[in-house]
C-alpha cells in the first residue's frame, strides 16, 4: 500500500554532511513553495541506527522534493510513528497536521 512517505538512510563518513545538505536544500524548496503546512522533513529520534540515520519526508514534502529524494536513493516507506520523529523543516504544528487522523 502506497503511503506517500519517503525515507532516506544516511550512512558512512558523509552521513552528517549529507543530512545538512538535504536539510538545507529541502528548506529552500519548502520556502520556495510557500511553506506548505503539510510538507515536512524529519529525522528519526533515535540516531545511530545500525544501518545509518534516517530522514523522513511527508507525502507533500516528497512531491516538492522528488528529485532531492531520488538523488539520495530515497524509498517509499511505511508511515513513521510521530513519537519517533524530530522535525527538521516544516510547520511547528506538524503533529496535528500530519498525524491527527492516525493517532
Amino acid at each position: 500500500m502506497a503511503t506517500g512517505w519517503f525515507n532516506v538512510t544516511l550512512s558512512g563518513a558523509n552521513g552528517a554532511a549529507d543530512q545538512w545538505a538535504i536539510q538545507s536544500e529541502f528548506s529552500r524548496l519548502w520556502l520556495t513553495n510557500g511553506s506548505p503546512r503539510d510538507a515536512a522533513l524529519f529525522c528519526a529520534l533515535l540516531g545511530d541506527l545500525p544501518d545509518g540515520d534516517s530522514l523522513y519526508f511527508s507525502p507533500r514534502a516528497s512531491e516538492i522534493a522528488g528529485e532531492l529524494i531520488a538523488r539520495y536513493s530515497g524509498t517509499e516507506c511505511p508511515i513513521p510513528s510521530a513519537s519517533e520523529l524530530v522535525l527538521l523543516v516544516g510547520d511547528a504544528a506538524w503533529r496535528s497536521i500530519l498525524f491527527s487522523r492516525k493517532q
